[in-house]
């Protein structure tokens, strides 16, 4: 007899099908706990939370690295432009103005979504602390924490761009200011050598042979820039690179005003050509009709302002006739001229006069011509300073073995200079030659470490990232 229901299992246990099926199963665990597998997924079982962990905090450290990116190409259009306002000569307003609205450009707005945009003239850190032609941007911004507070970091993230910007200069120490298409505006010759240290030659004549370099005469510099063109014939050579078709290279002490000579007490040179036992002390002032110094004398200059001021009554002492002329600084005869020893201060010596009548300066015959502008004041920089009303058939003259020392400017702005017979400068700080024309000679040395030294930089000023 069949049964109507099928056997249950003993003490309420599985029916004989479930408990295959349940041993078969256990069979299998048995057989995966004991196999290699398992350990490796109890690893990865293990390890998903710091694996997920992991990716949430890469996705926000790639937006982290994409801001910061984005905040560096900001600060650097930013300090640009601001730059070019600065050198235009804007005022600090329209600098900072300037460069947060190129940030907000890049979506960096200040005062917006944790966005800081900070203007500092000059930069507050790096090597550009002390230059006022410098400024830093800096911005910031405080990043939004997406997928990290889930796995409880929880601490600000700041992404920062900063860079510096300033107007640099070519550092240029002899430019001839003639702008005139009139050939060899500039000439060197017999055997004239000009050695720029650290500094560059220029040249505002238009002419094909604006500069011209003939007879072994040469030009070592850093550069050489004209704004025509330049010639070298019979061994004439520039060592350095040279550009032509230059922008006009400005007179950097146009601004300046020419100081204003005191009346004259009478129109008499002031004369020490005659030999004096001990050295004869001068002081700032104006001098009518000339200075004239010879016969191996020291003249000690105090600090200070010296106008020579030309006259139509000036004569020329018997002692130099033959090597002066009239309403001139004349030193010759071995004489040296310096400043005071032991003085506070720097000399300008300032060539000026009324209309047919503008003094000059000739240095030559083995004299020695030491002085140092002053770094502040109306001359500020300048050691000579030559009137610009006078004309350029006026000539300054260095000559015969001269030895001249000068820190500062020698400004001629409108006059021509002539370098010739061995004529000497070893400044070893900071000397600017500035004519109209220069027809050279004769040779000098000219350095360019000018800090501190009131003179104004020679060149067209180029905006560029400098951090």
């Amino acid at each position: 007899m069949i049964p109507s229901h099928p056997r249950s299992a003993p003490h309420g246990g599985f029916p004989r099908t479930a408990s295959v099926v349940l041993s078969a199963l256990l069979a299998r665990v048995r057989g995966f706990v004991h196999s290699p597998c398992a350990g490796v997924a109890i690893i990865v079982a293990l390890s998903l939370p710091v694996l997920a962990g992991a990716a949430a905090v890469a996705v926000d450290i790639g937006i982290w690295q994409t801001d910061q990116l984005n905040d560096q190409r900001a600060a650097d259009a930013a300090a640009f432009s601001a730059g070019i306002d600065k050198n235009a000569g804007d005022s600090s307003t329209g600098i900072t103005a300037t460069a947060k609205a190129i940030a907000a450009q890049y979506g960096l707005v200040d005062g917006s979504a944790g966005v800081t945009v900070t203007v500092n003239t000059p930069p507050s850190t790096g090597a550009y602390t002390s230059n006022n032609n410098a400024l830093e941007v800096i911005i910031k911004k405080q990043e939004t924490l997406l997928f990290a507070p889930a796995i409880a970091w929880n601490k600000p993230v700041t992404t920062t761009g900063r860079a510096v910007a300033g107007a640099s200069k070519t550092a240029f120490c002899v430019l001839s200011l003639d702008p005139t298409a009139t050939a060899d505006t500039t000439n060197l010759s017999n055997n004239a050598q000009v050695h720029l240290v650290n500094c560059s030659f220029a040249v505002d004549g238009t002419n094909a042979a604006a500069l011209h370099l003939t007879g072994s005469a040469g030009i070592n510099a850093v550069s050489t820039s004209v704004v025509g063109s330049y010639a070298t014939d019979n061994g004439g050579a520039i060592v350095g690179p040279v550009s032509t078709g230059v922008a006009y290279i400005a007179d950097p002490y146009v601004s300046v005003a020419m100081p204003t000579a005191a009346a004259c007490p009478n129109s008499n040179a002031i004369d020490y050509t005659a030999w004096h036992s001990g050295p004869i002390t001068l002081n700032p002032g104006t001098y009518c009709g000339g200075m004239y110094f010879a016969n191996g004398n020291t003249i000690y200059l105090n600090p200070g302002v010296y106008i020579v001021y030309g006259t139509a009554t000036s004569t020329v002492p018997s002692a130099v006739s033959g090597n002066c002329s009239v309403n001139q600084f004349c030193l010759q005869g071995g004489d040296t001229v310096q400043q005071t020893p032991s003085t506070v201060g720097g000399v300008t010596i300032v060539l000026t006069g009324s209309s047919g009548h503008y003094a000059t300066m000739n240095i030559a015959n083995g004299t020695t011509m030491t002085i140092t502008a002053p770094i502040s004041g109306t001359t500020a920089g300048i050691a000579f300073f030559a009137d610009r009303a006078s004309p350029s058939t006026s000539v300054e003259t260095f000559a015969g073995g001269a030895y001249v020392n000068v820190t500062g400017a020698m400004y001629f702005p409108s006059q021509t200079v002539s370098l010739s017979n061995g004529t000497v400068n070893n400044s070893a700080v900071c000397t600017q030659l500035i004519g109209y024309d220069f027809p050279f000679t004769g040779g000098m040395t000219f350095g360019n470490t000018c800090s501190n030294t009131g003179t104004t930089p020679i060149g067209n000023a180029t905006v560029k990232l400098l951090e």
